[in-house]
């Protein structure tokens, strides 16, 4: 069965670590492309906490879609095993494996957006926690008070890799 891995980029202003709160809970905002006729879904939202029951089977999966032109179905589970906080240091113009997501049946993830996450926090050089609000796009700063510097994740980038 087909796997894809998030990884994501970001630079970095006095960032140890970002991180998702609840993975379990958290909500990937992704598009889809059917494997059948190459269409492309509209933003759809997919939790590893959500469980739909799979047509003509016994199991369950995270994500069923059904392909609004050719009427194709398939499935996408997001594996939380497989998620990984990023490490700051590591990261810069380097793409970081995030999560991975398994799907089937000929559907693919063509493209994440972070605009909107909530649950996301980094750690700032201090270790002092801090929220992530990406409400309004890509960018977040803020000011670290025990440091006395400003903090700050930018221009955030990703891609999607077969695995």
């Amino acid at each position: 069965m087909p796997k894809q891995q998030l990884q994501v980029r970001f630079e970095a202003e006095n960032v140890a670590e970002v991180y998702i709160d609840d993975v379990e809970d958290f909500s990937w905002k992704i598009k889809v492309k059917c494997g059948s006729c190459n269409t492309e879904s509209d933003f759809i939202f997919l939790q590893a906490n959500e469980q739909v029951e799979q047509e003509g089977s016994r199991g369950v999966t995270n994500l069923l879609y059904k392909c609004t032109f050719c009427s194709r179905s398939g499935s996408i589970d997001v594996d939380p095993k497989s998620y990984k906080p990023i490490q700051v240091d590591s990261a810069g113009q380097k793409y970081q494996p995030l999560i991975t997501f398994e799907c089937r049946k000929g559907v693919e993830i063509v493209s994440w957006d972070p605009v909107g996450a909530q649950g996301v926090s980094c750690k700032g050089s201090s270790g002092t926690t801090f929220e992530v609000d990406l409400s309004e796009g890509t960018e977040w700063s803020d000011y670290d008070q025990e440091e006395e510097q400003s903090i700050g994740i930018y221009k955030i980038e990703s891609q999607l890799v077969k695995v």
